[in-house]
């Protein structure tokens, strides 16, 4: 079974989800805890950590409504070292990955146990669209049989993709997304972080995915891709040893980084005076990148791109996917 035992909890709340709480907390206070509650929301909002929260409240012997635990008593003392044994997170083996049939298979043998400490077992299972077919079915089979105290967390950035059997079985509760102000206070407040407004659009408004860029220093890694990129642009630098160069970087964000300035093109290439760009820093360099391309090739080359993207959780060799990608676009840059 694929479970993080020991990831540690942080029994805090975002400042965007303390009025989601209300709804949450609500379930407690009246008695009608969900058998199976459904979190969906976009990627890198929180919901990993609102799950979490509920479950330590849920866990907490002295839990109550205006706090989400105590901190002091042993279901709080076990649930922060992350060894309470009526906790179990499900997810994915691999980014990409399905869930498999066996792990909802050692899931019901587990449950079919006595609760070790006679109170709410908790089951968060992320990412909830990752279940194969199979492991979908198990699952499906437990819902409609529920066992007492047993609370299932599912938690999804893509619920359509959940079967309807068993979305339906569960309570929904969509994950609150901040607003751009929200993400700058916090990133500002809590990371300490530089140009926060800027994160927030390379993120796509993820607040999650803003700090780990700020944490990782991305920001200076997408400058030295941008800088190559307009090297391979005017045929001065190699697309072969330069993918060469790249290859420490993650492929998942370079492609993400370089669809978001073909996006950004194909705008300026509309109307050059756009207001909104995801790189407002790179809106003079990208004016000059644009000037003698055409929307059929931005669109062409955006597609190639999406083509490539799927092919980031196969075998292939992710510094030929790049080498690709470079190809592609200096011989886009010289049909000009």
């Amino acid at each position: 079974m694929s479970e993080s035992a020991h990831d540690c909890w942080r029994p805090e709340l975002f400042p965007w989800q303390k009025d989601t709480w209300k709804q949450l907390s609500k379930y407690v206070e009246t008695g009608r805890v969900p058998q199976a509650l459904l979190v969906s929301g976009t990627a890198g909002v929180g919901k990993k950590n609102l799950a979490s929260c509920f479950a330590a409240n849920l866990l907490c012997t002295a839990r109550g409504s205006s706090v989400i635990s105590c901190g002091a008593c042993a279901g709080c003392r076990l649930v922060r070292a992350g060894t309470h044994p009526d906790l179990i997170r499900i997810e994915a083996p691999e980014t990409g990955k399905a869930i498999p049939v066996d792990t909802i298979r050692g899931l019901v043998a587990r449950l079919a146990l006595t609760s070790q400490y006679r109170g709410f077992r908790i089951i968060i299972l992320q990412p909830a669209d990752r279940l194969n077919t199979a492991a979908a079915n198990a699952l499906l089979k437990t819902l409609e049989e529920p066992v007492k105290q047993t609370v299932f967390i599912l938690l999804s950035s893509r619920p359509w993709d959940l079967p309807a059997t068993i979305s339906s079985r569960c309570q929904r509760l969509q994950a609150p997304v901040p607003s751009a102000r929200e993400v700058a206070d916090w990133l500002k407040s809590e990371k300490g972080v530089d140009e926060p407004e800027l994160l927030y659009r390379l993120a796509d408004g993820s607040p999650l995915k803003a700090a780990r860029m700020a944490h990782e220093g991305m920001l200076a890694q997408r400058q030295i891709l941008y800088s190559f990129w307009r090297q391979v642009a005017d045929g001065s630098a190699d697309p072969v040893r330069v993918a060469a160069k790249l290859a420490e970087l993650s492929l998942e964000d370079v492609i993400d980084w370089i669809g978001g300035w073909i996006v950004d093109m194909i705008r300026l290439r509309m109307v050059p005076t756009a207001r909104i760009l995801r790189n407002p820093d790179l809106r003079s360099s990208l004016q000059v990148e644009v000037e003698r391309l055409d929307l059929k090739q931005l669109f062409g080359f955006y597609d190639r791109l999406g083509q490539l993207s799927l092919a980031l959780n196969t075998t292939v060799n992710p510094t030929m996917l790049l080498e690709n990608v470079l190809i592609d676009w200096g011989r886009l840059k010289r049909q000009c």
